[in-house]
């Protein structure tokens, strides 16, 4: 299993929103254990998917120059369980954009139905840096470009 829990955007709106996609396959090895006989999906991931949609929102708002360190996930709520195969359509929207702070509202839905929400709240740190100071800006930011574009996402001023 990958860790980038997200398969595809369908909305980017600099500033504003992302919605995205995400089916986790019922091959996944996860599934072995939770649980046999009644796979469904671990809520940890289905909060890591709405996180990475608000940072993926954040990164590309702030034209990836600063990238967002996870700090706080509050409100929480699991509304029914998340089989593998469904398809998940994952929305964040920016609440507030510091200069060093972000809010993102995140929330996963079938068809209509939410079935996840959370707030995570995140610290910014330059791409150019790295959150302890200490490690390869050249790397990290030719994979954090690719990914958004493997994403579907198109750069700012490109």
């Amino acid at each position: 299993m990958k860790y980038v829990l997200l398969d595809r955007f369908l909305d980017v709106r600099v500033g504003d929103e992302l919605t995205a996609t995400k089916t986790f396959s019922e091959g996944d090895r996860l599934f072995d254990d939770h649980f046999p006989g009644f796979p469904v999906v671990p809520g940890t991931l289905l909060t890591e998917a709405m996180v990475q949609a608000g940072g993926w929102l954040i990164v590309c708002t702030f034209h990836f120059a600063r990238w967002p360190l996870l700090c706080m996930i509050e409100n929480a709520k699991f509304r029914r369980f998340v089989r593998p195969g469904e398809l998940l359509t994952v929305h964040s929207r920016l609440v507030s954009d510091g200069e060093k702070t972000c809010h993102a509202k995140g929330e996963v839905l079938i068809e209509t139905r939410r079935v996840a929400e959370c707030d995570a709240f995140f610290h910014l740190f330059p791409t150019d840096s790295g959150p302890d100071g200490s490690f390869e800006a050249v790397a990290f930011n030719k994979w954090s470009r690719e990914t958004f574009e493997s994403l579907g996402g198109r750069i700012p001023g490109q």
